[in-house]
């Protein structure tokens, strides 16, 4: 037998009979691991999977902090986020093929801060990605749209004179919907700052919302109905108490309704993602006291009036969700961190609950290495695993970057 470029496994000229085959690539799980095939003339066999399975780490003796990643065409994947290489605070972009081999690595400005905070892969093999920059002595809102190479075909920036960010990115049909923090406009310290942009990053229409504190806008999600959900928070008390705080607005970015969760003294809705009946599953932390802090998941209905589900609970002493996906509209898989025990330092955790928010199981990755390690972005992939970004940091110096890709049980080997 041999494997021709496709992955098929052909039986040619072989004695007809019963036989197992138990295919090896290194680095690699192969699903199904054997098979039982009765041959005769010309038999082929191409019903394997072939899962790369693989933990890369990237980075130098500078700050290197990863914000968000996707998937890309060719079953590779994209990161964002920013370094300090060269001296100066720029954006990155990395992209990865399937063996997590890299294949390029671009920076981009030079100015006292430019970051990166979200990206998203386009059907064309183009990416758009969002951040901040420094225009003087004051950060603006920064979109780029970049070809399959990285290079820029175009860039924007919006904002006023103050602060002003984007940390999440969608698609909205031909559109995008941009969301983050404003101290330029609003009403409070900062603003939750949403924008919508054509394709050419024109805007189209920008919305602010908050109260007197800061508020911001963390994570965007296009909903079924033509509408857009923001998870985020809403401060009081001058920064020291914050509710997580979920946003519904129409298509022309009006809102329709909004949440609050109070589960702890300070609290952040880290991402929400939609189900099927418009269902909605929100997720985060809050803490106490340093390093005590708890998950939190909630599901409400879609009109924002009931509540199905919350839940708060902690992996360890410390633990949190950053991202969250949804498969077959019956399982969350989750990252963030642990602290195993209240001396520990922090650890990848990956965490899969079922729909009602029911622990299925979870793994973490880092223990032991005195390093802390934390679960920023994932991804469901095209062989049915589960890729994650995260940074690694070690107290308190410099940062790098630990992406993964493992099997559908969280596991790499």
């Amino acid at each position: 037998t041999y494997t021709d470029e496709l992955g098929q496994y052909r039986f040619e000229h072989a004695w007809v009979s019963d036989y197992s085959i138990i295919p090896f690539i290194e680095g690699c799980e192969i699903v199904p691991v054997k098979r039982e095939v009765a041959v005769y003339d010309n038999t082929i066999v191409n019903d394997f999977i072939v899962r790369p399975l693989w933990m890369k780490e990237y980075g130098g003796p500078y700050q290197d902090v990863v914000k968000a990643m996707a998937k890309t065409r060719g079953c590779g994947f994209v990161y964002a986020g920013s370094t300090d290489l060269g001296g100066n605070h720029q954006a990155f972009i990395m992209k990865i093929n399937a063996l997590g081999e890299l294949q390029w690595y671009k920076t981009y400005g030079q100015y006292l801060y430019h970051s990166a905070n979200a990206i998203i892969a386009l059907d064309d093999g183009s990416f758009v990605i969002v951040g901040g920059k420094s225009i003087g002595i004051n950060v603006d809102v920064w979109v780029a749209r970049l070809d399959g190479n990285g290079t820029i075909l175009w860039e924007k920036t919006y904002g006023g004179n103050n602060w002003d960010e984007a940390f999440a990115i969608e698609k909205a049909g031909n559109d995008f919907i941009v969301a983050g923090g404003t101290e330029s406009y609003g009403v409070g310290k900062s603003d939750v700052y949403l924008l919508k942009i054509d394709n050419q990053g024109n805007v189209k229409w920008q919305q602010t919302y908050g109260g007197l504190n800061d508020d911001c806008g963390l994570k965007v999600v296009y909903s079924r109905d033509d509408g857009i959900l923001i998870a985020g928070f809403t401060e009081y008390q001058n920064q020291l108490i914050a509710d997580s705080w979920i946003i519904k607005c129409n298509s022309m970015g009006i809102q329709q309704w909004s949440k609050e969760f109070d589960n702890e003294l300070y609290d952040i809705a880290t991402d929400s993602i939609e189900r099927e009946d418009t269902t909605i599953i929100v997720c985060g932390y809050g803490w106490e006291t340093q390093n005590q802090s708890s998950i939190w998941i909630a599901s409400i209905q879609g009109d924002g009036n009931n509540e199905n589900f919350k839940k708060v609970f902690s992996i360890g002493a410390s633990s949190a969700l950053n991202a969250i996906k949804l498969v077959d509209d019956t399982t969350i898989i989750a990252t963030g961190y642990t602290m195993p025990s209240q001396n520990d330092e922090k650890d990848i955790l990956i965490l899969v609950m079922d729909i009602q928010g029911n622990i299925l199981w979870h793994v973490w990755y880092g223990e032991g290495n005195n390093i802390d390690d934390e679960g920023i972005s994932l991804a469901i992939t095209q062989d049915g695993g589960i890729a994650v970004a995260a940074n690694m940091k070690e107290s308190g110096t410099a940062s790098d970057i630990r992406i993964l890709k493992l099997n559908d049980r969280g596991m790499i080997q």
